[in-house]
């Protein structure tokens, strides 16, 4: 049975699944298209932060360009460019028995790529969703639909898997990020090089 998240709420991961170790974050949108206009890419990346809220080094942050923590266990599969096609846009695979002990939360981030400079924004974006399933037996355990349309955003934290002690929950938070996935990589202690 998939359980729905509402923004705000936390949903406990491992208490019924004491055993649930290998998870897929999987997040998908739908891009609305314009004539004339870009196509939309909206990227999912993640950040590993320790308790205080900041990553420790440059492989916490977890994106197109750098789709390995590989000693924290995840994997980011690669960059979907055009949000077509059925389920999962993006996937972004976790060991969590790999996480270091260090790292208290991961947090989700849909950024759209160039969006300031191409004039988009997450207005131009349907039906976002993120949902957590169990690799190993292919079960959807929970999932948060952003139901709000983010006009003049180019980013958005989407949620958190958050640690206490060995237990595993997700915290929906749906909330815009001001100056995009640059602005939030410098907030968890990172500098993004502009291309």
């Amino acid at each position: 049975m998939v359980n729905d998240v509402a923004k705000n709420e936390i949903y406990d991961l491992t208490t019924d699944r004491p055993q649930l170790k290998n998870v897929i974050v999987g997040a998908g949108w739908r891009p609305e298209m314009y004539e004339g206009g870009q196509e939309i890419d909206v990227d999912l990346s993640c950040f590993l932060l320790n308790p205080m809220d900041l990553t420790r080094e440059d492989e916490d942050f977890v994106f197109y360009n750098n789709t390995d923590s590989e000693a924290n266990g995840v994997h980011h599969k690669g960059d979907n460019r055009t949000g077509v096609g059925e389920g999962d846009d993006e996937i972004i695979f976790i060991d969590l028995s790999k996480v270091d002990y260090e790292i208290s939360s991961i947090v989700f981030v849909a950024s759209i790529y160039e969006g300031a400079q191409r004039g988009q924004d997450f207005s131009q974006v349907k039906d976002a969703y993120i949902r957590i399933y169990d690799e190993d037996n292919k079960e959807e355990i929970m999932r948060f639909d952003l139901a709000e349309d983010f006009a003049g955003e180019q980013a958005v934290k989407i949620g958190a898997l958050e640690r206490m002690g060995n237990s595993w929950s997700f915290k929906a938070i749906g909330e815009p990020i001001k100056g995009g996935l640059g602005k939030i990589a410098e907030t968890y202690g990172l500098m993004i090089v502009p291309s």
